[in-house]
C-alpha cells in the first residue's frame, strides 16, 4: 500500500474514534484527525487543535475536555489525553498502533491566570520498547513503600511516574474504552450520554476482535489446532492465495460503528 492508502486508514481509524467520543460525551468534542509524524511513513492521530480551550492543548492536538454538568470551557478542570502513532504493518496491509497514550489530566486552578496540567496517571503502549513491557502505566503519585523496596536492592530513589508498571503486550492491551470505564466506575467523572456504555462495549468488542483476528494471522498454527478440537475443518488456502479476504476482516461491527479500526498490533 501507498501512503495515500496509510492516509486513508488513519482517517478511518480517527473517525471512529471521534464518533465513539460523540457518543459517550455530552457535548462538544474535537475530532480527532491524522497529523504527519516525523517519520513520512507514520501518522499521529489525536482530537483536533482547538485554539479556544487554551491551557488544554499541545503542539499539535488538543486533550479532550471532560466537562461536568453545568461546567464551561473556562471553569473546566479535568480533562483525557488519547495520542496514537500509527503506520502499516510489515505486509503494508493493516494499520497498526506503534505507539500511544491515554491518561487524566488535571488542572487545580483552571481560573487562575497561569493555570497548569499535570498529570494523574499515563497508560502507554510502545510497540518497539526492547526491555519491560510494551503496555504500561505510569502513576503520578508517591508511594514510600516503593521508595523504600528501590534502596532495599541497591538503586537510588526515583519518582513514581518513572516506574513502567506493566500491563500486557502488544495484543490485548489497555484500550480508550477501558480508561472510560474506569472514571466511571471509580466514579471520578458522571457527565456521559444516555446509553453511553453501550457504545463503549461495542466499540471494545471490535477492538478484542481485530486483536483475535491479528494474534490468528501471527499464530495460525494455534488457531487451527483449536478450531479443530473444537471440531471445525480448517482448509488450508491454496498456494498463491490471500489467507484472508477483505471481507473477513470485518466482523459483526455495530451499525453505528463504521468499518475501519483496524489497528491490529
Amino acid at each position: 500500500m501507498s501512503q495515500a492508502d496509510l492516509l486513508t486508514q488513519a482517517n478511518t481509524f480517527a473517525d471512529e474514534l471521534t464518533d465513539l467520543f460523540r457518543r459517550v460525551l455530552p457535548y462538544d468534542v474535537p475530532s480527532f484527525r491524522p497529523q504527519s509524524a516525523r517519520k513520512d511513513d507514520r501518522f499521529q492521530i489525536g482530537p483536533e487543535l482547538d485554539t479556544s480551550l487554551g491551557r488544554f492543548n499541545d503542539r499539535f492536538f488538543s486533550l479532550n475536555p471532560l466537562r461536568a454538568a453545568g461546567e464551561t470551557k473556562d471553569d473546566e478542570w479535568l480533562s483525557l489525553k488519547v495520542l496514537y502513532t500509527v503506520d502499516l504493518d510489515d505486509a503494508r496491509t493493516h494499520l497498526r498502533v506503534i505507539s500511544s497514550t491515554m491518561g487524566l489530566w488535571l488542572c487545580t486552578d483552571p481560573t487562575g491566570r497561569k493555570p497548569k496540567r499535570t498529570p494523574v496517571f499515563r497508560v502507554e503502549y510502545e510497540r518497539g520498547k526492547r526491555s519491560g513491557s510494551p503496555a504500561h502505566i505510569h502513576f503520578h503519585a508517591e508511594s514510600a513503600e516503593l521508595a523504600w523496596l528501590y534502596g532495599r536492592v541497591g538503586h537510588p530513589m526515583i519518582n513514581m511516574s518513572e516506574v513502567h508498571f506493566p500491563v500486557g503486550g502488544r495484543r490485548f492491551r489497555p484500550t480508550v474504552e477501558d480508561v472510560l470505564k474506569f472514571l466511571d466506575d471509580e466514579n471520578l467523572f458522571a457527565n456521559w450520554h444516555p446509553g453511553w456504555r453501550s457504545h463503549v462495549d461495542a466499540s471494545q468488542e471490535v477492538w478484542h476482535r481485530r486483536q483475535a483476528a491479528a494474534a490468528v494471522r501471527r499464530y495460525p498454527d494455534a488457531a487451527i489446532e483449536q478450531l479443530t478440537k473444537m471440531g471445525h475443518t480448517v482448509t488450508p488456502p491454496k498456494a498463491g492465495s490471500p489467507v484472508e479476504s477483505e471481507k473477513s476482516r470485518w466482523l459483526r461491527l455495530p451499525a453505528w460503528l463504521p468499518a475501519g479500526r483496524n489497528t491490529p498490533d
